[in-house]
């Protein structure tokens, strides 16, 4: 599927994403009106390869519905998530993902600017009702807190090639646009990584440790 042009769309309230094939990243901030959110991922014959959304500039947001979506780790609300007056968010993975994960509990990692705020549905998150997830503010730290911490890219905006920072072990760095193709492919062992070939915008990059771990950060090609 073909999101390419979305920003366009001035009035748009409703996504509705089933059955769709899909990329591993899907910017949704571009569409600040989007109220609500729908992606169908039929069980175990899964149509689509969505790993990451961002909603950061979507206030108007009123509800978010993964289905039988085993595939999705994570979402970021923050920037959008404390102008938002109610949300309901509903994440199920399918019966049959369930079953082959029992004692192993699926949860979906949503990024907000008040973790504690936001589980006890207080303050900004007053009206907010989810199920199935949990609440950080950064879904990155699950490789641990002082990994994360030490790791930078620069120069972020790029316009020739960047570098990164890290104690960690990479095994490969890959560039997605906001459309969710993967455009290119690193080693992790590279001194310098080279965009010259993109174009202006934003980007993904989905970095892959050795540890078997991975995370995305966002790259802002000029």
């Amino acid at each position: 599927m073909n999101l390419i042009g979305l920003e366009d769309f001035t009035s748009l309230k409703t996504l509705d994403l089933m059955g769709c094939s899909i990329g591993s990243f899907l910017d949704l901030s571009i569409a600040p009106t989007l109220e609500n959110f729908l992606l169908y991922g039929k069980t175990d014959n899964m149509t689509t390869n969505l790993t990451d959304i961002d909603f950061t500039n979507n206030p108007n947001l009123k509800e978010i519905d993964f289905r039988d979506d085993w595939v999705i780790r994570r979402i970021n609300l923050k920037g959008s998530d404390q102008h938002i007056d109610s949300l309901l968010i509903s994440y199920d993975p399918g019966t049959f993902h369930r079953a082959q994960n029992s004692g192993n509990e699926m949860l979906l990692c949503v990024e907000v600017t008040n973790p504690e705020d936001a589980e006890n549905q207080q303050g900004d998150y007053a009206n907010w009702q989810a199920g199935g997830i949990y609440y950080t503010t950064d879904c990155t730290l699950s490789v641990s807190d002082f990994e994360i911490a030490d790791f930078k890219i620069y120069p972020n905006p790029v316009k020739e090639f960047f570098q990164i920072e890290t104690t960690v072990e990479m095994e490969r760095i890959l560039v997605y646009d906001v459309q969710g193709k993967e455009i290119k492919i690193f080693s992790g062992l590279q001194e310098n990584y080279s965009v010259s070939d993109l174009s202006s915008g934003l980007y993904f990059l989905k970095i892959q440790l050795n540890s078997g771990e991975n995370f995305t950060k966002k790259l802002l090609v000029e």
